[in-house]
């Protein structure tokens, strides 16, 4: 019975010294990468908070139709616009960076170097959820945007469709983040 666990524990000392002495020559470092995902945290979140700001102001226009003058309407259009805008522009920039990312986990695990490889597709896989994020925060306030004309029009029950299916996908961003979150507290 000794045997196969001395076995084991041989092999296991020998990939992890391996896998130590080939981290030691990759000089591979993550830090730019995630350094750059929590820049883009930051602003996810920024762009959620007016985001959210706007939903409960959209609620209150629904609520009480009477008190949602044109000018309320058109300043909080023009901040849905502002925020769909910041929201693309993040959406491109990480789909941008995929492809770099990308490359890099491909020549990490090429040249065989496990540990760099594996923590360079976790940074992948956490940039592929932070794109969900801004995607799905790019169309909520692309929805709630149709949401603002459909009350400018008087469409009350439109108005309150596109605010809920904007608000599913507000949450829908939310639980990429999440995801995001909780693969970033894995490593």
């Amino acid at each position: 019975m000794r045997a196969p666990s001395f076995l084991a524990s041989l092999i296991a000392g020998a990939v992890l010294s391996f896998s130590g002495i080939a981290h030691a020559q990759s000089k591979w470092d993550p830090r730019p990468y995630e350094s750059q995902l929590l820049q883009w945290n930051i602003s996810l979140n920024r762009i959620h908070e007016d985001l959210m700001k706007q939903v409960a102001l959209f609620f209150e226009f629904l609520t009480d139709n009477k008190s949602a003058s044109p000018t309320d309407l058109d300043t909080a259009a023009m901040v849905l616009l502002g925020v769909s805008q910041n929201a693309k522009k993040l959406a491109t920039e990480i789909l941008d960076f995929k492809p770099k990312v990308s490359r890099e986990c491909i020549s990490l695990a090429q040249r065989q170097l496990i540990l760099e490889s594996a923590r360079c597709f976790d940074i992948a896989t956490r940039l592929n959820f932070l794109s969900e994020v801004a995607t799905s925060f790019l169309t909520a306030a692309a929805i709630e945007l149709k949401a603002i004309n459909s009350l400018r029009d008087g469409d009350l029950e439109e108005a309150e469709l596109l605010n809920h299916i904007g608000n599913l996908y507000r949450q829908l961003g939310v639980i990429y983040m999440e995801l995001e979150r909780q693969r970033a507290g894995g490593q």
